[in-house]
């Protein structure tokens, strides 16, 4: 899922998306699930990215890209957050691609 923060409303850009590439806990796991997440704009485009896989792109002119970043998390969810970097211009060619490593 991808929402959009303003204020105290959230609005639902992309709503929930089952895709493989990402590490879903289940009564049958044993352990820590992880998952490596990021966000790249190149161009006028914005992809979404989990474990190495483009889960959702999007034109970048229909996304709110100037703002505050952030990372919000649902209730009851145990989660560590191993990196969050965010880079911009030519820091972004080079940079670790994993913007956040979730935890569950």
């Amino acid at each position: 899922m991808i929402k959009e923060r303003k204020a105290d409303r959230t609005y639902v850009i992309v709503d929930w998306t089952a895709n493989e590439a990402v590490a879903a806990w289940t009564p049958e796991s044993s352990g820590t699930i992880e998952n490596n997440l990021s966000i790249q704009v190149q161009g006028s485009t914005v992809s979404f990215i989990a474990n190495g896989t483009v889960v959702h792109t999007q034109d970048k002119g229909m996304l709110p890209l100037d703002g505050i970043v952030g990372l919000r998390l649902n209730h009851a969810t145990n989660v560590h957050v191993s990196s969050l970097k965010v880079t911009t211009g030519s820091e972004a060619a080079t940079a670790d691609s994993t913007m956040a490593s979730a935890k569950n």
